[in-house]
């Protein structure tokens, strides 16, 4: 077992509490399952004392100043906010100097969601791979075109800076923390501690194709999609997503191509494919997933997740276990 380590949250007026909330489950976790403490957490602020978080729950913290040596054994990770708190704390400059200082000595500084705003206004991004939030995607890389801004991953590790995407993201990256410091062992009984179906790897993408298309679909195949992603273990036709749709199949076909950038055929198989890869991480058999999404064959199954993921069945469930 590793030895003991710190992990230091930095808060500001009006953070995302969940991003808080997140990750130190994730550590806190991890020290209910050893037999010892692993983890050591602190919240800190840069005045100190009550912080109102932005759903108007209070959080204890301790000032920056009083927050002890930052060594290799401390992960220091910013939280996000939305809106004004984050323009607030991107422009306080005792958390910009507190996490310059982190950067030279801390083991790994990082941040949750939007928090990477507040990172790469400190400077320690420049020239380094990061995510954060897609809302805020394209005011990132307009502030700081220094940064380069991996729009599709769940969270970046570049050497000893760590950022991730969004809210549930933050419990991704810690996840990974875990293991990088306790093998996978031990991540693996905080998953199911936790009730997380498994660790999402960093380089799966932040939105579903459903959730893609129905962003840019809106309202005229909103309820088609949502139909067809609810009915994927049945056949699908084109013709009959069209009927649903109140259109010929000619006139669906090239709307849908037109709207969301996929045949409806392709976009049929993509669903199907990320559905299989949800049900091999919760650990479900290659047969019953193969049925699940549609598939009468499980060797017609393999082939096209294979075509589809470069990977087989297994291969890919063996990665996120």
């Amino acid at each position: 077992m590793t030895d003991s380590r710190r992990i230091c949250m930095i808060v500001y007026p009006g953070f995302e509490l969940l991003d808080l909330a997140g990750p130190t489950g994730v550590f806190n976790a991890a020290n209910t399952l050893s037999e010892r403490a692993i983890y050591h957490i602190s919240v800190v602020s840069a005045e100190g004392g009550n912080i109102l978080s932005s759903c108007g729950i209070p959080v204890a913290t301790s000032a920056l100043d009083a927050s002890g040596d930052i060594g290799s054994d401390t992960t220091v990770l910013v939280v996000g906010a939305e809106g004004r708190n984050l323009t607030q704390g991107m422009k306080c400059q005792r958390t910009l100097s507190f996490l310059k200082d982190a950067f030279k000595t801390a083991g790994r500084c990082g941040s949750v969601c939007s928090g990477a705003f507040i990172l790469a206004a400190s400077g320690i991004l420049n020239g380094k791979r990061a995510a954060t939030h897609w809302a805020g995607e394209g005011a990132f890389s307009r502030w700081f075109p220094d940064v380069h801004l991996d729009r599709e991953a769940l969270y970046v590790v570049d050497d000893l800076i760590w950022t991730s995407a969004g809210v549930t993201t933050g419990i991704d990256m810690a996840l990974a923390m875990v293991e990088t410091d306790c093998g996978k062992g031990l991540k693996g009984r905080v998953s199911g501690h936790l009730v997380v179906h498994s660790h999402r790897p960093g380089f799966q993408t932040q939105f579903s194709s459903v959730l893609q298309a129905q962003i840019k679909a809106g309202d005229p195949f909103g309820d088609v999609i949502h139909w067809a992603n609810a009915n994927l273990g049945k056949q699908i036709s084109v013709e009959e997503l069209a009927e649903r749709a109140g259109m010929t199949t000619r006139s669906f076909q090239r709307k849908f191509k037109a709207i969301t950038g996929e045949t409806p055929a392709r976009f049929l198989v993509v669903l199907r494919m990320e559905r299989a890869r949800e049900l091999l991480a919760s650990e479900q058999q290659v047969k019953q997933v193969a049925a699940q999404v549609g598939f009468a064959s499980e060797t017609a199954f393999r082939s096209a997740f294979k075509d589809h993921f470069g990977v087989s069945p297994s291969q890919l469930a063996a990665t996120q276990q």
